[in-house]
């Protein structure tokens, strides 16, 4: 048995950590691997691959979490064990981080109109640690550093959020783009965090469009989540899978996971590991 969390975002999108403040928390859990998932971005996979970053005895699975566009809603579909050298990917993957930095900096400048002053240069400067992303987590943790508000939750819920005076919409990819992109990558497709999902024709839909499973153990999920997702799974012959989605700013890594030998299609499959 060899425990995974899935799911895992690092400061090269919208997490607080490090790569190597990741591998050194995950080191300290029960797991023995996790999946590096960030929003739209293979960066921190590149980084640890050409770095060759130790590990500790940590298996990386590389992987990614898409956004995607369907009727009005946000979707996420995370991908594992991509080929992070795909042209195909690669070059989406650019267009969607320059369409992301230019959609941080408009927020800022929102934000000034309704006289929120936040240092512009100074997000730049911070999102070079990030890989030049801006997300809206890096502006919100400015915003609480700066007084604005209290936590972050606040900062969307006053500010950031969509409807909301300061929120500014992105490029997103379509939810048979988001599947096929991952296909094309060698990368096997996975619906994330279905509960918080609206429109739950989308479960339909993009098991359609060539999803394998689902995650059916997060943080976004009840237990009567988990229980109807993992019947639902095993009535369609679904990957079930699992993980944290961990930023950071809790105490979730590793809470949430999956015994990755259970997984027949992720077997036989490359990690990174360095040591």
């Amino acid at each position: 048995m060899r425990l995974f969390d899935l799911h895992v975002h690092t400061n090269y999108s919208d997490g607080i950590y490090s790569v190597e403040e990741i591998i050194e928390k995950a080191s300290s859990k029960k797991i023995v691997g996790i999946a590096i998932t960030d929003h739209d971005t293979i960066d921190a996979i590149k980084y640890i691959a050409n770095n060759s970053v130790d590990t500790k005895n940590i298996f990386i699975v590389p992987g990614i979490e898409l956004s995607a566009d369907v009727e009005g809603e946000e979707i996420h579909i995370l991908g594992y064990y991509l080929d992070c050298e795909n042209d195909m990917l690669n070059e989406k993957l650019s267009i969607l981080k320059r369409d992301r930095f230019y959609r941080g900096l408009e927020i800022i400048d929102k934000l000034s109109s309704l006289g929120v002053e936040i240092d512009k240069e100074s997000i730049i400067s911070e999102s070079k640690q990030h890989n030049n992303f801006i997300g809206r987590a890096l502006i919100a943790r400015k915003l609480v550093s700066e007084g604005y508000v209290m936590n972050i939750k606040e900062a969307f819920d006053k500010y950031l959020a969509e409807g909301k005076p300061a929120f500014v919409n992105r490029r997103k990819l379509s939810l048979e783009e988001s599947i096929s992109l991952i296909e094309n990558a060698n990368g096997i497709p996975i619906l994330a965090h279905p509960g918080i999902i609206k429109n739950k024709r989308v479960i339909t839909m993009a098991i359609e469009l060539g999803v394998k499973g689902i995650e059916c153990f997060t943080s976004k999920h009840s237990k009567i989540d988990e229980k109807r997702f993992i019947e639902y799974c095993k009535a369609n012959n679904l990957i079930i899978t699992g993980g944290s989605d961990y930023h950071g700013d809790n105490e979730i890594l590793g809470q949430y996971y999956i015994d990755i030998d259970k997984i027949e299609a992720f077997k036989n499959r490359d990690f990174l590991y360095n040591n």
